[in-house]
């Protein structure tokens, strides 16, 4: 029997095996919907993400998904919540960037200030942290749709490289496309590889701001003018490249080995 769960820490890690000391596939943040039979492994179960994700992931990170309301999003680098419209106090929980929370919305007597509930509590947090979800995905056009992909991705500029990871506090090269489109209401699938779900090949001539560069065992992301982002673990995190063989950002096999160009299916031709 499956059943509906959500992660209730800030993140977990999802794992090949059910063994915290394997190789990570994912890091699941806070409200990441998931799905999973009743069957445990030493206290890991098998799990579905919401993006359709799967692996073991540590059961005390999981909640039962009993409440429905709005959902809000993070969209600063982290989050803070506190009891009180006050922030001279300290957090109750601090969640990263991309962290979901379902909840009601609640009036705030302070400006600047958004109150929510969630989880049987009250919290509070800067107004401009977080947002519904229904907004990000409303763009007059697919040009400015582009453009906020792009500035999300570059909002992640220096951040440490981290396998598996979709935080602030560390991203891979498929984490930072994948956190990209989705804090844009997009969907992509989380890994390197080419899935004709979500994207279509298309020629390098045709690249755009927001096209996607596959490689084998990676991904970059088109930004225009020439230059594209990515997470790297040879460079340490998350940096601009370039296709201009007279830039200093210019690397030869980012430019020689590429698998194929792709385009978002939600995108025009």
């Amino acid at each position: 029997m499956q059943n509906e769960y959500y992660v209730s820490k800030p993140s977990a890690f999802m794992y090949l095996v059910p063994d915290s000391k394997c190789e990570v596939t994912d890091e699941l943040l806070f409200g990441t919907s998931v799905t999973f039979d009743e069957e445990s492994y030493g206290g890991y179960v098998y799990c579905k993400t919401d993006y359709g994700y799967g692996g073991y992931v540590d059961v005390q990170a999981l909640s039962p998904k009993t409440e429905r309301g709005t959902k809000f999003v993070v969209t600063s680098p982290f989050c803070d919540f506190y009891s009180f419209p006050e922030y001279r106090f300290a957090p109750l929980v601090t969640l990263p960037r991309g962290s979901i929370v379902e909840g009601t919305e609640v009036e705030c007597p302070i400006d600047r200030f958004f109150g929510v509930e969630f989880e049987g509590k009250t919290y509070f947090a800067y107004e401009k942290n977080i947002k519904k979800l229904s907004e990000l995905s409303h763009f007059d056009t697919e040009e400015k749709k582009r453009l906020q992909i792009v500035k999300t991705a570059l909002s992640y500029l220096g951040t440490p490289y981290r396998w598996g990871g979709k935080s602030t506090s560390g991203i891979d090269c498929s984490g930072l496309c994948f956190m990209s489109y989705r804090l844009c209401g997009l969907a992509l699938y989380r890994d390197a590889v080419f899935d004709r779900r979500y994207v279509k090949k298309i020629p390098f001539e045709e690249l755009r701001p927001a096209d996607l560069i596959y490689y084998n065992g990676h991904i970059t992301m088109f930004i225009g003018m020439n230059e594209y982002i990515h997470s790297s673990a040879t460079l340490g995190g998350v940096k601009i490249g370039s296709f201009d063989e007279k830039s200093p950002d210019y690397y030869t096999r980012l430019s020689s080995d590429i698998v194929c160009c792709a385009r978002n299916i939600a995108f025009s031709d």
